[in-house]
């Protein structure tokens, strides 16, 4: 972990778009998860509704541009993608589902059950992402998919969920004036945190102690903008990518020790 630490202090503006750092992460953060002798591979799944910015962060974790983003997004896709990605040697794949909410409940209810019948699970982590600079959650959608999800996998499926707060470059727009804009931000992933964990406590029955474990971890864009000279860098964080996998390996790391415990 102290080496983690000092990886995140250090990383500089251009660092997380340089390969070699890229590869540095993956193997200083995700081996030492997969080195506890129980894992091959890392298997992560992503689950969004529709328009919160998964095929996003799905190019910025792999590297390049694999999922389609924004205006390229072809409505009505019902097929769970798998993308495979090998790191400083190590092996992640991602399942990329549709995005919820754009179709029928059934079509959804539909996507849950291809994933419990795909390889994906058992899975490492799963990816519950929510816009940052979103005005609501939950939603309709939010709720009927957290509850298929625990019908199918049953509760036991969300000690394994990070919720992550997408646009995390946009947060700046919220922020009332006057505000310092750090605080502010730190403030909404604690407050979207808990909105989360209330929706699970209500939805899939969690405990006050499981919901402890869900936390939320904040991103952004991995491209350069006009207005953005460092995509990489939040109000309250120097890199997310860094960032972002630390919290991850934690969280994993914690739940393969409970289970073990149970």
């Amino acid at each position: 972990l102290v080496v983690l630490l000092m990886m995140a202090s250090l990383t500089g503006v251009d660092k997380p778009r340089d390969e070699k750092v890229r590869k540095e992460c993956y193997g200083l953060v995700i081996q030492d998860y997969l080195n506890t002798g129980r894992h091959r591979q890392l298997k992560l799944m992503v689950i969004v509704e529709a328009g919160q910015g998964k095929s996003a962060l799905i190019n910025a974790l792999i590297g390049k541009e694999v999922a389609n983003e924004g205006d390229n997004f072809e409505a009505g896709t019902n097929s769970i993608q798998e993308y495979q990605l090998e790191q400083n040697g190590v092996q992640i794949a991602i399942w990329d589902t549709p995005g919820f909410g754009m179709e029928s409940k059934e079509e959804d209810e539909k996507t849950v059950e291809l994933l419990r019948n795909s390889d994906c699970y058992p899975i490492d982590l799963a990816l519950f992402c929510f816009r940052m600079d979103g005005t609501r959650f939950p939603t309709r959608v939010h709720t009927d998919t957290i509850q298929k999800i625990t019908e199918v996998f049953d509760k036991s499926f969300w000690q394994h969920c990070l919720f992550v707060l997408t646009f995390g470059n946009n947060v700046e727009q919220l922020c009332p004036d006057g505000e310092e804009l750090a605080f502010f931000f730190s403030n909404r992933v604690l407050e979207l945190e808990k909105e989360f964990q209330k929706a699970l406590k209500k939805h899939a029955g969690l405990t006050d102690v499981e919901l402890e474990r869900i936390r939320a971890v904040p991103v952004g864009s991995y491209k350069q903008g006009m207005f953005e000279e460092n995509p990489w860098a939040l109000p309250d964080r120097e890199d997310w990518f860094v960032s972002f996998w630390m919290e991850c390996t934690t969280h994993m790391r914690n739940v393969s020790a409970i289970l073990q415990v149970n």
